[in-house]
């Protein structure tokens, strides 16, 4: 994909969903080398069409690396060779050829 028609759009009222996630994301740091599956949890992103979904993975790295700039050290310095991968699967996606 070179270029997209909503991506140049600057993303709006996603402050809670990442808000959100990030809560889950820290209250989760502490408990990360214990085997105790409550405490991994999976974050699913639903919604109905065009609501955004896809345009918010686009952003997701950006908008926690905000949150990790702000957190404390332990934080900053646990999620300083983050990856983030994103799979769509639908609606045109190359997945959907191999289907």
């Amino acid at each position: 994909l070179v270029k997209s028609f909503g991506k140049n759009f600057e993303l709006y009222q996603r402050e809670d969903t990442i808000g959100t996630l990030w809560n889950v994301i820290k209250k989760r740091y502490p408990h990360r080398g214990e085997d105790d599956k409550s405490y991994h949890p999976i974050p699913v992103l639903a919604g109905g069409p065009g609501t955004g979904k896809s345009r918010f993975l686009d952003e997701i790295e950006r908008l926690l690396r905000h949150y990790i700039g702000e957190s404390d050290e332990e934080i900053r310095n646990g999620f300083s060779n983050m990856v983030v991968i994103n799979t769509t699967y639908g609606n045109g996606s190359p997945a959907d050829s191999l289907i």
